[in-house]
């Protein structure tokens, strides 16, 4: 937008469902606008909203700033809510991060009887990312989830998991 403002701004449409019966409560209009204040070159502050479209979580806030200390160009401190990150460049075609996230989604599935389902669950990743001479990009991430829970639409109470490691 100019040297001082930038955003990002992005919507979707999606059918969030087992597509076994009807999917109708399975479309879904998840969207983001957050805008970048560049306070200077290594310190942006970032403030916007996440528009999810799921049962437990309609809206977040998106809010914090990302800093890239001039002593140390390979690191990059992304400390955003609700999708902290940490960045280590080994070269200009690896990284490592380390990451926080909101995990899960709402999705409309039939068992025998018509549910919407929302899962949901919290993250700690550390991932290793390559790029190509293209900039195409593919990473690789393991973690720990936690808080891991599941409800249905109308129905009272929420089934709990055990926490879990993963690799994505």
């Amino acid at each position: 937008f100019s040297h001082r403002f930038s955003y990002d701004v992005s919507a979707r449409v999606g059918v969030f469902s087992d597509f076994d019966g009807s999917a109708r409560e399975g479309v879904r209009f998840p969207s983001h606008a957050v805008g970048m204040f560049h306070i200077n070159p290594c310190t942006d502050l970032v403030f916007g909203a996440d528009y999810l479209d799921r049962d437990d979580i309609s809206v977040l806030p998106v809010f914090g700033f990302s800093y890239r200390p001039p002593a140390h160009p390979a690191v990059r401190l992304d400390l955003i809510f609700p999708r902290p990150r940490i960045d280590y460049a080994f070269s200009d075609s690896h990284r490592m991060y380390l990451t926080g996230r909101l995990g899960g989604d709402t999705w409309d599935v039939d068992d025998g009887i018509e549910h919407v389902v929302t899962y949901r669950d919290y993250r700690l990743m550390i991932g290793f990312q390559t790029a190509d001479d293209d900039g195409d990009t593919s990473s690789v991430e393991f973690g720990y989830v936690f808080g891991r829970e599941m409800e249905l639409r109308g129905q009272p109470g929420e089934t709990s998991f055990d926490d879990a490691f993963v690799i994505r």
